[in-house]
Order: C-alpha cells, then sequence, then structure tokens
C-alpha cells in the first residue's frame, strides 16, 4: 500500500521530513523506451553533415538529466562555429546565438526539457516550455562540413555533456510556447509537417538512434563504425515525466513508512514564474 498526498505542483517538489531530506518527482507515465547516458566522452552524430541553414529559423528541443557536480559549461546539442545549445555550469541555459537563463533552472539529477528557437531575428530559450531568455541574433547559419553532434561540440572532446538525454526533435521554423508545451510530454508520430528530425532514442542496443521524422537523419553512437570510447550508452532510465504535460496539480506517491502523509512534512513547490524566475512556495 502507498499513502498519497495531493497538492499542487509543476516542475519539482522537495519533500523532507524532519530527520531526512528527501527529493519526490510527479509519479506520471513514463515513457516504455530507452535513453541515451552520455559519460563525458561521447556522443552522437550523423553519417555525414547536415546543415540547420533553415529559412524560417529553427525549434531544437530535448530532455535532459544533467549528472551531479559536474561544474562546468556542457554542450547539449549544436554545430560547433553554427550553433550551439549549452548547460551552464550554474545550471542555466544558453545559446550560442546569445541568451543566457538565470542558473539552477537546468539542475542535477533531474529530467528537465529545454528548447530554443530562433526566427532569423530573435533566439528565446525555454525551460519546461517557459520563456527564460532571449537576444536579437539577425542573419542566417552559414553552411559547413561541421558535424551536428548531441553531447558534444567540434572538437567533440570540449565541453562534453555528462548525463541521459532523450527525445530530441528539430523542427522547421520557431514555434510558440504553447506548442513546445503541447507535445512535450508525449511522443511524436513522425509525420508532423513541420518536423526536420526526430530522434525518440528508443533504439536500446543499436549502433544507430534512428531519425523517426523519416528524413534518413539517422546518428550514429560516437565515431561511425567500430565501437569505441566515443559510444554512447543505452540506458533503460527514460524520461521520468514522460507521458503527461506538467499541470497545475498532480499526485505524489510516498512509500508507506518512508514518508508517512500523516506525520510532519515540509513540502517546498518550485517552478517559474512568468517572467522566467524560480518562484517557491512551502506548504
Amino acid at each position: 500500500m502507498k499513502n498519497l498526498c495531493v497538492f499542487p505542483i509543476s516542475a519539482l517538489i522537495f519533500v523532507t521530513t524532519l530527520v531526512v531530506p528527501q527529493v519526490v518527482q510527479a509519479q506520471l507515465p513514463t515513457d516504455s523506451g530507452s535513453c541515451i547516458e552520455f559519460d563525458g566522452e561521447s556522443w552522437l552524430q550523423p553519417e555525414s553533415p547536415f546543415e540547420l541553414n533553415l529559412p524560417q529559423g529553427f525549434t531544437i528541443e530535448a530532455w535532459v538529466h544533467p549528472s551531479a557536480g559536474i561544474g562546468e559549461r556542457m554542450t547539449l546539442i549544436g554545430k560547433h562555429e553554427n550553433f550551439v545549445l549549452w548547460r551552464t555550469p550554474g545550471g542555466g541555459l544558453a545559446s550560442s546565438f546569445g541568451g543566457e537563463s538565470q542558473t539552477g533552472l537546468v539542475p542535477d539529477e533531474f529530467w528537465t526539457h529545454v528548447a530554443v528557437t530562433w526566427d532569423t531575428s530573435w533566439v528565446r530559450l525555454y525551460v519546461n516550455a517557459k520563456e527564460v531568455a532571449s537576444a536579437f541574433r539577425i542573419g542566417h547559419i552559414t553552411e559547413s562540413d561541421i558535424f551536428f553532434r548531441i553531447g558534444a561540440g567540434n572538437p567533440p572532446s570540449e565541453e562534453t555533456f555528462r548525463g541521459y538525454m532523450d527525445e530530441v526533435r528539430i523542427w522547421y521554423g520557431p514555434r510558440k510556447p504553447a506548442e513546445i508545451r503541447a507535445t512535450m510530454g508525449v511522443p511524436l508520430t513522425g509525420d508532423e509537417p513541420t518536423l526536420f528530425a526526430y530522434w525518440p532514442l528508443d533504439d536500446f542496443g543499436s549502433p544507430i538512434a534512428a531519425d523517426s521524422s523519416g528524413h534518413l537523419r539517422d546518428l550514429y553512437l560516437g565515431y561511425l563504425g567500430e565501437e569505441d570510447f566515443a559510444d554512447p550508452d543505452w540506458s533503460e532510465n527514460p524520461i521520468g515525466l514522460f507521458g503527461g504535460v506538467p499541470a497545475s496539480e498532480g499526485t505524489v506517491l510516498v512509500k508507506e513508512g518512508v514518508l508517512p502523509c500523516n506525520g510532519i512534512l515540509s513540502f517546498e513547490v518550485r517552478d517559474l514564474d512568468l517572467t522566467g524566475g524560480i518562484a517557491s512556495a512551502t506548504l
């Protein structure tokens, strides 16, 4: 048996007893597939370079779960010298086109949805579908033979990512916050009209992360060919919040005997306000 505590929740909920601190996430339906685990020396890349110079700009999004204690900038997604999305040393989100969020919005050891949009004039950064930073950046992306990579820059030994990543998507043009929010917690069919590439990362055990958009932009684990040090690992630790868009109210399941609901509990509910700042309340 499990006791149920029901209260408003959006992002992270820190549940503590008077003795031992606990961190609990809302229990929603989980992704039935897999994800990729990066060890700081691994990445995904295509067989040959493809361009991100999309006429109407783009949207790039993913679920990320950074490892704890890194303390340095980590590349999430991008093409070095073209466009790169980073997690900052303090747990913020930043891009090579400009814009940097406040720290702590992409925390260690939690699944967080991140996205960046660019309409050829403005770049906007989103955490859990809420805008957290923006910058004016007019122009276009120059064509190059640099590889697009997930988890590393170019050269790939620099600022590599450590942690898990899942559900990576690229769209033609900038998506609106409501559009990002509507699909961030559900799998795609792969035939969405503005989808440029879609890597659900559900190919457990395969040397290839298949592009489910039908556009043949498959990614290889590490360098092409034989297994080597640059290959990330498949993991059966998929998105904990996958399958539901964060709502204004949720349910936390607490194991009986660990955090009893009839005891004295202190709940700190943390979320982003409309300006991207952290809002919290203790209940």
